[in-house]
């Protein structure tokens, strides 16, 4: 009913190494005009930072590990818990954004944290696919609240602290989300556990 989720394993993974599954089934299974929607290169694993430093490969077909299959049969089970097509689409819009915000560096020649003219497109393909509005995220990654008296005053974030803050979003952001499947899985097998009693 519970499981512990290694969230390290969202934005870093060893060389030779795969993060968890279902980015690369999303990259592999989903259709070619959903991947576009959710502004992802499809089967572009190699685009992704949280992907790139690990293995990579496409599994072959009927391997243990076929990532198009392993897309087809979650979206079987999530049909089968009852998670309709409209939550599996923000489903997959958040972990879109995960992948998207992972592309999401700084300008290391900068003293505060500047986002570099080339993860432009990822941030705004982040910005779109969660529901935030133009300019929220940037902003959120690169300044600081910081309560000085009475009044909140904005700090620029060093290098460091605005790629850590980037990768604890990614990773609270796979977290909340795990919870909520667990969660709905969950219900789910209870009230068919009800079902089968009362029967």
């Amino acid at each position: 009913s519970t499981y512990l989720l290694e969230n390290s394993r969202v934005t870093h993974i060893g060389a030779g190494e795969r993060a968890y599954h279902i980015f690369y089934a999303l990259l592999r299974g989903l259709p070619k005009a959903t991947c576009e929607s959710l502004k992802l290169v499809s089967g572009g694993v190699d685009k992704y930072r949280y992907l790139s430093g690990g293995f990579t490969e496409p599994t072959p077909k009927g391997a243990h590990l076929d990532d198009a299959q392993i897309y087809k049969d979650v979206v079987a089970a999530m049909a089968m818990q009852g998670i309709s097509e409209e939550d599996q689409a923000l489903i997959w819009g958040c972990v879109a954004g995960v992948l998207q915000l992972g592309n999401v560096t700084f300008d290391p020649s900068k003293d505060s944290a500047v986002v570099t003219a080339d993860a432009t497109a990822a941030i705004q393909s982040s910005e779109t696919v969660l529901g935030l509005q133009s300019g929220m995220l940037q902003k959120a990654l690169c300044k600081k609240k910081i309560k000085a008296g009475n009044d909140f005053v904005e700090q620029d974030m060093t290098l460091e602290q605005a790629s850590d803050s980037r990768d604890a979003l990614s990773k609270a952001i796979y977290s909340r989300l795990f919870d909520r499947l667990i969660g709905k899985i969950n219900t789910a097998l209870a009230m068919g556990h009800e079902a089968a009693e009362d029967e």
